[in-house]
């Protein structure tokens, strides 16, 4: 059987804050007397029935865990761990994302947090091997004018690089905001080269992926697993080459499925429409990248051509350059199996 561990692969939707070690959790939180729940440390999803989890255990959680980075060490030290933990995981690529406005208090500015942010991936990626790219995020809770700041901010460091920025996104509660009123953002940051990345399909429907469709002209979509539900969206994904970020194990954690085996993978790999597979926010989830592919392998019964098939898709899937994605191409094709 094959070891995951050494597929290459993408890692394309991952959040700042999500992405920190338990063990960075229990240390920062003591250092500045951050009441963290026990709950926290034992998957504190799996004790609420499927059909009663939701986004607001999600988001207290996260916070809690955003409120415990405090300094530029802190900072940088999620970074670092991270680029670790994906070179242990088979990692090529991540494109980590960050909304700038949650640590303003270490950057003092927009353009600040990201000058701190593509530094230190710059650094990781030259100590790991993996190549960190950045995203950009807003949140949909935020007012459209910060959005266009944030793009702004972010088109200056435009790229497809290590400790680049590569695209604008939009995450957090799908109910929230009008995904209209971030359409101007989104133009700025694409009229620059950046790409899009809205979240979306999640815990909403294909209807509001056509919205986002319309309004954000994506190119990737956070999640999107919704989309399984609309034939006529799943053909324009595959024709107009939009890719998905799938989240198997955040998807059943906030009950957007009821099992593992309902995320609809095997519907996905029959489609045409390209996706990888992705942590999400492992900190809060327990699994990270190299378990994704596991729990395919053992959960969904996928076999090893089918999850290198998954990985090719998320290098395919990936903003990095045509130079580094044909380097990954040929160490997975030259896995044998």
């Amino acid at each position: 059987m094959l070891d995951l561990k050494t597929i290459p692969k993408a890692h394309l939707h991952l959040h700042f804050a999500g992405s920190m070690q338990e063990k960075t959790l229990k240390e920062l939180s003591y250092k500045y007397g951050v009441k963290v729940p026990d709950s926290f440390y034992n998957k504190p999803f799996d004790s609420i029935p499927a059909t009663k989890r939701g986004w607001h255990l999600f988001q207290e959680l996260y916070d809690i865990a955003s409120s415990c980075i405090q300094t530029e060490d802190d900072f940088r030290r999620i970074i670092i761990e991270e680029g670790l933990q994906d070179k242990n995981d088979g990692a090529k690529r991540l494109e980590m994302q960050i909304n700038p406005t949650d640590y303003l208090h270490i950057g003092k500015t927009i353009q600040g947090v990201l000058d701190l942010a593509c530094d230190q991936a710059k650094i990781t990626s030259r100590e790991t091997g993996v190549e960190i790219a950045v995203i950009a995020a807003t949140s949909r809770t935020a007012s459209p004018k910060i959005a266009e700041d944030i793009a702004k901010a972010a088109i200056n460091y435009a790229g497809d690089g290590a400790g680049e920025i590569v695209a604008f996104g939009l995450s957090n509660d799908e109910l929230a905001g009008k995904t209209e009123s971030f359409a101007n953002a989104f133009k700025i940051a694409k009229s620059a080269g950046l790409k899009s990345v809205p979240h979306g399909g999640e815990l909403l429907g294909h209807e509001h992926i056509w919205q986002i469709v319309r309004a954000l002209k994506p190119d990737r979509i956070g999640h999107g697993v919704r989309a399984t539900t609309d034939h006529f969206i799943l053909q324009k994904f595959a024709m107009e080459k939009i890719a998905l970020e799938v989240c198997p194990t955040s998807n059943v954690a906030l009950g957007v499925f009821k099992s593992q085996l309902d995320v609809p993978i095997r519907e996905l790999l029959g489609s045409g429409v390209k996706f990888s597979i992705n942590a999400d926010d492992p900190l809060l989830f327990k699994y990270r990248l190299l378990d994704q592919y596991k729990i395919l392998r053992e959960k969904n019964g996928l076999f090893d051509r089918e999850l290198i098939r998954i990985a090719k898709m998320s290098i395919k899937s990936s903003f990095a350059s045509s130079s580094q994605k044909r380097k990954w191409y040929e160490e997975l094709e030259a896995i044998k199996y």
